[in-house]
């Protein structure tokens, strides 16, 4: 019986150790204001994707052949920059910007009013509001992810 006791707080600290530890990769959902939809995951344990959409669908829809602007924050939580050197969508065409710093300690914000913009061009097939796209982000240090993104208004 004390045994079995002893074995209780044990088993619940070893529980508490597991609980902690995330997978890095992992996309969740977030919601923005105005209950539009968001993608966020951690590339590294110092960066992570933040509040990413694909955000002109204004009417709707995209339809074949028209550009989307992709809209995220980046978040550095390193003492070193790293380094966005490509992003690249499935059933669009090359991008052709970047790359773009992601300061230590600091944000980037691309995509929105006053900041550079990541047009992924040429939808090969239309896509509404609501659907969800593939990205691929490649950074320098924390190298790369692929990011389920949603389409927004």
């Amino acid at each position: 019986m004390t045994r079995s006791l002893l074995a209780l707080p044990l088993a619940a600290l070893v529980l508490t150790g597991c609980a902690g530890s995330g997978d890095l990769g992992q996309t969740a959902a977030e919601e923005a204001p105005g209950g539009e939809t968001s993608a966020q995951v951690e590339v590294s344990k110092d960066v992570t994707v933040l509040r990413a959409s694909i955000a002109d669908a204004s009417d709707g829809a995209l339809d074949a052949g028209d550009d989307a602007v992709l809209r995220l924050d980046v978040q550095n939580a390193g003492p070193d920059d790293d380094t966005l050197q490509t992003v690249s969508g499935t059933g669009f065409g090359a991008v052709d910007a970047g790359p773009w710093t992601v300061p230590a300690e600091g944000v980037l914000h691309l995509g929105l009013d006053g900041t550079a913009a990541v047009v992924l061009p040429d939808t090969e097939r239309p896509v509404a509001v609501g659907d969800e796209v593939e990205v691929t982000f490649v950074f320098d240090r924390s190298g790369e992810v692929t990011v389920t993104v949603p389409v927004t208004g």
